[in-house]
């Protein structure tokens, strides 16, 4: 989990606006600008703290593993999430009532970090290159 804790910077995206769109968020991401910047991922004891950094306000999720947590979606709607380590990648799952599930897996393809994300029918992928 330690080769997660670190700074990186967002290099490439593929899909993103049909995720966007999938959610129901672009009004509000055009609105606020939201497009990911950067992210930074520390750790304090037990407990993660996940800041992706877009043009306007960090979203910021703190958690432990394999706990629910409240967590916040990149517009700030609330919902509920859980993160678990599988292996050499981490497994979020988002959700709240109305919504699609979200899941999004993180892992290290070389030097990169990419995220996928699941919603629906709908794969998008965020690539971010450590700082």
């Amino acid at each position: 989990m330690d080769q997660f804790i670190g700074k990186f910077v967002f290099t490439s995206s593929d899909n993103l606006n049909a995720y966007i769109k999938e959610c129901g968020l672009e009004d509000k991401i055009k609105s606020c600008n939201l497009r990911p910047r950067a992210l930074e991922v520390s750790k304090v004891g037990a407990v993660y703290r996940n800041t992706m950094f877009t043009h306007d306000m960090p979203v910021v999720n703190e958690f432990e593993l394999d706990k629910e947590f409240d967590a916040t979606l990149p517009d700030g709607t609330p919902c509920r999430a859980v993160v678990t380590l599988d292996g050499n990648r981490l497994v979020e799952t988002r959700s709240r009532r109305g919504v699609k599930e979200i899941e999004i897996y993180r892992e290290f393809v070389g030097n990169e970090l990419r995220m996928v994300i699941n919603v629906g029918p709908v794969v998008a992928v965020l690539t971010f290159a450590r700082q």
